[in-house]
């Protein structure tokens, strides 16, 4: 029988240790990501790997790390939207309510919209006005894509719609129920029967239109980002409600009337907002 010849040995040993050693780093480089969750949560994004991103951003918040929420619902928003499985909706009511489980947690929003609007170009700051906003608008998006619609998330309690205190509410709170109800409809996921049910209005669309007017008197001394925050919240609202309703053949036109006869500086509504937005952002 031919003998292996002394090359092919080495060149087979050569390959067994490579081999081995790329294993072994392998694991080590599991092991650490792992341990290091947030490294492993920045080494997932950096490939673009946002499933494994998402697991890693929950064990960074299993550890106690109020962040790891923030990664959390950016991811459970943007899977969300690219699969549409009830999974990530499933999630994203989790993990916005997650946040009222820290005794501080409005100093940490706070935080974080003094960050992003630090570190972010004027054009983009009405979006990042109250991180607030976000969390409870997209807490209320994932609730009606799985179907319990009829609850909104306030002060990081689940409140009924049709209990709403808008009469105890500051301006404030009330945009953010606006923009919540707003990018509900938007996404398509809120269900009508929540405003308009057996062809009558439900006591939500009462109260939320009866809170417009006294809303509109807000407006007035606020500072410029704020004042700017409110606007849109209620445009928005007015926007998404009246184009749901003309496609449902249902005419609301002077129920809003109060937004259009409102005047701001002696121009309408939006285009108050219009020039109010442009000189913020040439600002």
């Amino acid at each position: 029988m031919e003998q292996p010849s002394i090359r092919k040995v080495i060149l087979k040993t050569a390959v067994v240790t490579v081999a081995a050693l790329l294993l072994a780093c392998v694991m080590v480089a599991v092991i650490v990501l792992f341990c290091f969750p947030l490294g492993g949560y920045k080494f997932s994004i950096n490939l673009g790997l946002e499933r494994s991103a998402l697991v890693f951003a929950e064990r960074y918040a299993d550890k106690g790390n109020i962040d790891g929420l923030v990664y959390c619902v950016e991811l459970d928003e943007e899977l969300l939207s690219s699969t549409g499985k009830q999974k990530y909706a499933d999630k994203m009511i989790a993990h916005t309510e997650e946040f009222f489980e820290y005794e501080e947690v409005y100093e940490y929003f706070d935080k974080l919209d003094e960050y992003y609007l630090e570190n972010s170009p004027q054009h983009t700051h009405v979006g990042l006005f109250s991180y607030y906003e976000y969390v409870v608008s997209c807490n209320y998006v994932a609730r009606c894509v799985v179907g319990e619609g009829e609850n909104i998330l306030l002060d990081g309690e689940e409140v009924e719609l049709g209990s709403v205190p808008f009469g105890e509410l500051d301006e404030v709170q009330t945009a953010i129920v606006y923009s919540a109800v707003a990018k509900a409809i938007a996404s398509g996921n809120m269900d009508v029967s929540l405003l308009y049910d057996g062809d009558s209005f439900t006591e939500f669309y009462t109260e939320l239109l009866g809170s417009v007017s006294p809303f509109l008197d807000s407006l007035v001394g606020s500072d410029t980002l704020q004042t700017l925050f409110l606007m849109r919240s209620v445009i928005s609202v007015e926007d998404e409600i009246s184009n749901l309703f003309e496609e449902l053949g249902v005419d609301i036109s002077t129920d809003w009337q109060c937004i259009n006869d409102y005047l701001y500086g002696g121009s309408s509504l939006r285009d108050a907002y219009t020039a109010l937005y442009l000189d913020y952002i040439k600002g």
